[in-house]
């Protein structure tokens, strides 16, 4: 979002009252979802100026509180008779506006759902050339301050890695992120295997974790322009640096196909932790043979590091693109709870533009596209609701986008936009 602003050159303030307390009870993956769509669509609606989120008691009774959120930005308005329609689905204002700022209203439509399964209201006041004001409120409960509990860890590695993710979805990356910090290693991202290429020569990374299946570039390409130094001005500087390849595909021709283009391991999604405990040692071990200087990690080193696991967490360190914050839910992986609890949150936040990709590369007939979004679908789903109906069906319309199946694919897609909805009310899948 920093990046949107500032390739806009426009302000994002933030403002809280001091009566709101930071012990409210309510649903906070909703609600960083709706200031998530409405503060990007202020953003993406505003050429000059900015948005402005301002969050403040609207009313008190007991233990019952009322929030109200008012986010405010300075772009194009909306007119009157828009204005009574805007919250419908796969509405916009016109199709000039389309046309110039892309996508189809299915946020807004979201939005209001969302309002409206937190028992609040949402309005919109606006004014043609004067920008617009999203006001939504919603109740919530006194609660109590969080305990944190004792986190296991596996055996802290004996030196950090510096590290470089090529990954397209961001649930995938928070995960990944989680992982590797709580591991005691620094991480970096890109979201696609050209950016890989661009970071490579710009900082000194130990290893390369490659996603197969992202846009641009895929990662078996990436592994092969790697392997042969790089192309045009992005030379590598180490071509043999270790490579990892990550994906959602679990079968052995997978497996020996990215073996062959250059990577050095090979791990599936969901990440065991333990099987990316073993391939980062092999990879401490390789670059200390090779003579590399790397931070000594004491044994508690990594505990002590800032990471994912705490109420102040940070976001993925991106090389060249930025993302989100937020991240999953269920303790049937080994998994910790507040991080599969966050994962969810942010597979939550992500879908209404995976919902809008969908739909563009229906009506596109763009089965490659489709491929790529249930392929990011599967990969997540993984993580978060192993085995599920989610990940077993994302895989079979992945498999149908493949083979161009548009039979198997408009028969199908319906039970995973019905899943999806059920995810966003905070069901599981």
């Amino acid at each position: 979002m920093n990046g949107r602003l500032e390739a806009k050159n426009i302000s994002l303030d933030v403002g809280v009252t001091d009566d709101v307390l930071d012990t409210l009870e309510g649903d906070p993956a909703r609600i960083k979802q709706l200031l998530l769509n409405l503060i990007g669509n202020g953003i993406k609606f505003t050429d000059k100026g900015g948005v402005s989120l301002n969050v403040t008691l609207d009313a008190q009774q007991g233990d019952d509180f009322h929030i109200s959120f008012q986010v405010t930005d300075t772009g194009i308005g909306i007119s009157p008779d828009a204005q009574a329609r805007l919250f419908q689905k796969f509405t916009q204002a016109d199709t000039s506006t389309t046309r110039r700022y892309g996508g189809t209203g299915l946020g807004l439509a979201i939005c209001k759902q969302l309002v409206d399964l937190m028992q609040g209201e949402i309005h919109l006041t606006s004014e043609l050339g004067e920008g617009s004001c999203f006001t939504f409120k919603i109740p919530f409960k006194l609660g109590s301050k969080p305990i944190n509990a004792h986190q296991a860890q596996l055996q802290s590695h004996s030196h950090q890695l510096h590290i470089l993710c090529a990954e397209d979805f961001l649930p995938n990356q928070i995960i990944i992120q989680g992982l590797l910090e709580e591991m005691g290693h620094r991480a970096e991202f890109v979201d696609n295997g050209r950016k890989a290429l661009e970071a490579l020569p710009l900082l000194g990374f130990d290893l390369i974790l490659m996603d197969g299946r992202m846009p641009e570039m895929d990662g078996a390409a990436a592994i092969r322009l790697i392997r042969a130094g790089g192309e045009g001005k992005f030379r590598i500087p180490n071509p043999q640096i270790r490579i990892i390849m990550l994906t959602a595909n679990v079968d052995e021709e997978s497996r020996q196909f990215y073996l062959s283009c250059g990577a050095d391991d090979f791990l599936v999604k969901p990440i065991d932790e333990t099987m990316l405990h073993q391939s980062l040692s092999r990879a401490i071990d390789a670059r200390l043979s090779e003579g590399a200087s790397l931070l000594p990690l004491l044994p508690d080193t990594a505990s002590a590091l800032e990471s994912l696991f705490g109420a102040t967490a940070t976001m993925p360190q991106h090389v060249t693109a930025d993302a989100p914050t937020i991240t999953p839910a269920d303790d049937d992986a080994d998994m910790k709870p507040s991080l599969k609890q966050r994962m969810t949150d942010v597979f939550r936040a992500d879908l209404p533009r995976r919902l809008e990709e969908l739909e563009l590369a229906f009506s596109n007939r763009d089965s490659e596209a489709l491929a790529h979004l249930f392929h990011g679908l599967k990969g997540s789903a993984g993580y978060i609701w192993p085995g599920g109906d989610l990940q077993q069906l994302s895989a079979r319309l992945e498999k149908a986008a493949d083979q161009g199946d548009w039979h198997s694919l408009s028969e199908k897609t319906p039970t995973l936009l019905a899943i999806l909805q059920k995810i966003l009310e905070g069901a599981a899948a």
